[in-house]
């Protein structure tokens, strides 16, 4: 029994998994492109990973409808107060004879499951009871995070490939919208649910949940990481969409180029976390073969590596070859 009910918990739906995420996609995310299969299987895990914070089944999210009406519920009255969207809900799944069963633990995570797969931003004690409004509560938790950038210009070969290369930097994927741009050691997380955004930021409902133009900084965050103004770029782009399952599809910025700026006090929100991600790549130092053959930017350090290494090469092929003579010339001396 135990086993079937922890099936049921990681088990989104019961209808074809594609086609539910797919409309999931278009009902809730708004996004009426169809996206390739790497991208949706993204939503798929997404989907998945909110399903796992939610263990109270008092209120069901199974099926495609059930969770289409919570989140249609929880959306139509964020701007009013957390005390108000519990009675609502209170009100609105369950039958009056059972109202008083429900507990607000139950309708707190109920809440918590469709905002994080709405709005991709996790609140679990925010969540609580008061006279504040859920907008407020989630923008808050965004801006919490987030910081304007300093007077300081980008580089022009600031981008994801070169963080990679360069200083080791290793991508990371996530759902989590208030880790984007995280830099926990030599790990960075990026935001992987990108035509979402965009397909918010052209509703001026879902975009008004948001802090001000933060939809669009956070896709000019990518162009930045991910540019596409290349071929190469662009299917390395295309490349890493696929090998992660990431969705980094971005609407067209609404800048006099189309590009990103690269003037951090431009950036409201994500511009502190650009600085930090710049000052690693600036001041990391090759340390691995592969770091030395891509780094560059010290044209002295570059060349005294490389010529050192060959040779050293140099030196031990001679040496070896100097070995193999000596040991023909004894073992020749010794038959003779």
């Amino acid at each position: 029994m135990a086993v079937r009910k922890s099936a049921r918990l990681f088990m989104p739906f019961r209808q074809s998994d594609s086609a539910a995420v797919r409309r999931l996609l278009s009902q809730i995310w708004l996004v009426t492109d169809r996206l390739e299969h790497y991208q949706v299987q993204a939503y798929r895990e997404h989907i998945r990973e909110c399903r796992k914070v939610k263990d109270d089944t008092s209120i069901a999210t199974e099926k495609v409808a059930d969770i289409l009406k919570l989140c249609e519920e929880v959306n139509a009255c964020i701007s009013q107060s957390l005390n108000d969207i519990y009675d609502k809900i209170r009100t609105s799944q369950v039958s009056n004879a059972a109202q008083q069963q429900l507990q607000d633990r139950s309708i707190e995570q109920a809440i918590s499951f469709a905002i994080r797969l709405c709005h991709f931003v996790p609140l679990t004690l925010e969540l609580r009871r008061s006279s504040k409004s859920m907008k407020q509560v989630l923008r808050d938790k965004i801006t919490a995070c987030t910081l304007t950038g300093p007077h300081q210009t980008l580089q022009d070969d600031f981008c994801e490939k070169n963080l990679t290369r360069r200083a080791d930097i290793r991508i990371r994927y996530t759902s989590n919208l208030t880790k984007h741009l995280e830099l926990q050691g030599n790990q960075l997380f990026v935001f992987r649910h990108n035509s979402a955004l965009s397909a918010y930021a052209c509703d001026s409902q879902m975009r008004d949940i948001y802090p001000p133009d933060f939809l669009v900084e956070t896709q000019a965050t990518i162009d930045l990481l991910f540019p596409v103004g290349e071929n190469k770029l662009f299917r390395r782009r295309q490349r890493l969409s696929l090998k992660n399952f990431a969705d980094l599809e971005v609407g067209e910025l609404p800048t006099v180029t189309g590009e990103p700026d690269r003037e951090l006090h431009l950036y409201r929100y994500w511009g502190h976390r650009l600085a930090i991600i710049d000052d690693k790549y600036q001041t990391s130092k090759p340390g691995r073969l592969k770091q030395w053959y891509y780094d560059r930017r010290d044209a002295t350090s570059f060349t005294t590596f490389w010529f050192t290494l060959l040779a050293f090469i140099l030196a031990f092929i001679f040496g070896l070859i100097s070995t193999v003579t000596s040991i023909m010339q004894t073992w020749k001396t010794f038959h003779s």
